[in-house]
């Protein structure tokens, strides 16, 4: 109710509430929203209300638009509360916008002292009309920078609020399914520049801790496509690249999203997001390779679209080798361990290659396998010349007398395949 009612006083004291009991262990797990019905839809509303404060004093650039452009379009429709998409601020009243003066570029009204003028509720603040526009506009002066402050503390406190309710598993399905809030944020990590910098984190976090439960086939075409393309953006941004590549690794996750992530860029932004994966395999960090070669599986291995194996096979390097060097590390620690505990050991407890250190987890392995199967039955010329370039390692690895057949056998299969030429290509069905 508070959050509800516009009062910048009750508004303020509510965050303030939410802030320390979502902070506490003791009470943090009484939010679930399953149970709390509104509370997210309210908090999403004061949110886009204090954005559009935020941003309407500058207007004029094409970052400020974006941000403003968040009131005015499909989502005033009352009845897309029920798909998760929030109404209008309309109903957050004006004082939670800190007062401004105004003048009018009109000449009809320069004789107008617009300081005795009463202020225009918020949500009728008018927003700069695009270039092709030849009306006058209202322009927002007299910002100061404490009022801007106020507004930013706020954003950043409805902000910390959504971040702890993220991390409530009960929590995910209502966050993830949310179109009002992950419009905002797709609208807010594409915004240019370094004015909302601050925010990219949190936003990526939530997104992360959801994104399990995203279902892009039910978001509007205006909230999914710039979801995935700001995602595939910051993969390619070393500060964000472990929690986007997290986020659409966990997006993957439902087969129905595969095609939709490959859909989203054209054919030359594919290729530069798989050959930077495909590059991440060979770097030292562990987590960034274990996030690469999950998200590179789902590409590869799960989606009707069988181009991409081929684009992979054509990316330098690609997927092959890379995995290959997994391969044969697992092995030689494999051949470690068999020496010091034996190889009945090694059998019953296959998790000790997983102490290994550099070593990623032995499922994640068996599907990076199954991936090379594809690459080498859908990549075409490319993958065979890849496969043929590894033969001799390929061979060895098969032979191995230490390696799961979980991992030999897929192996064994692209061998033969590129050993018989008849048998080589399966290709795509007609």
């Amino acid at each position: 109710m508070a959050l509800r009612s516009g009062l910048l006083t009750e508004v303020t004291w509510a965050l303030n509430v939410l802030n320390v009991l979502l902070a506490d262990s003791g009470t943090c797990d009484m939010f679930g929203l399953t149970r709390l019905a509104g509370l997210f839809d309210a908090l999403v509303d004061v949110w886009r209300r204090l954005l559009i404060d935020l941003h309407a004093g500058r207007a004029a650039t094409d970052e400020n638009c974006n941000l403003l452009s968040l009131e005015t379009d499909q989502l005033r429709r009352p009845a897309d509360r029920a798909s998760g998409i929030c109404l209008s601020s309309r109903h957050v009243k004006s004082c939670l916008r800190w007062p401004r003066k105004r003048r009018r570029s009109d000449s009809s009204d320069a004789g107008t002292n617009d300081r005795d003028q009463p202020a225009k509720p918020a949500a009728e603040a008018p927003v700069a009309p695009a270039a092709s526009d030849n009306r006058h506009a209202t322009v927002f002066v007299n910002e100061t920078e404490e009022d801007r402050n106020q507004l930013k503390l706020r954003c950043r406190a409805v902000l910390n609020v959504i971040r702890s309710l993220s991390f409530l598993p009960s929590n995910e399905s209502v966050i993830g399914n949310h179109s009002g809030f992950l419009r905002i944020a797709a609208t807010l990590l594409n915004t240019p520049g370094d004015s909302l910098m601050y925010d990219v984190d949190d936003l990526l976090v939530i997104l992360s801790n959801v994104a399990g439960h995203v279902a892009l086939e039910r978001l509007s075409e205006c909230v999914c496509r710039p979801l995935v393309s700001v995602l595939l953006r910051r993969l390619h941004e070393d500060a964000w690249f472990g929690l986007a590549c997290e986020t659409l690794a966990k997006m993957c996750v439902r087969p129905e999203n595969i095609d939709l992530v490959l859909a989203t860029p054209d054919r030359g932004q594919l290729r530069d997001t798989l050959e930077m994966l495909c590059g991440k395999l060979r770097q030292r960090d562990q987590v960034q390779r274990e996030l690469s070669l999950a998200l590179l599986v789902y590409l590869l291995a799960h989606s009707d679209d069988w181009s991409v194996c081929e684009l992979a096979a054509q990316c330098s390097p690609g997927p092959v080798r890379p995995i290959l060097d997994f391969l044969e590390q697992v092995e030689s620690q494999a051949v470690h361990i068999c020496q010091q505990y034996g190889v009945q050991a090694l059998a019953e407890n296959p998790d000790l290659l997983r102490q290994a250190p550099g070593v990623v987890s032995l499922d994640l392995l068996q599907r990076a396998v199954l991936s090379l199967r594809c690459v080498m039955e859908r990549g075409g010329e490319p993958a065979l010349a890849s496969f043929a370039r590894e033969e001799d390692r390929l061979l060895m690895l098969c032979m191995s007398s230490v390696l799961q057949p979980s991992l030999t056998e897929p192996l064994a299969e692209c061998l033969r395949r590129l050993s018989c030429p008849e048998a080589q290509l399966v290709g795509p069905p007609a």
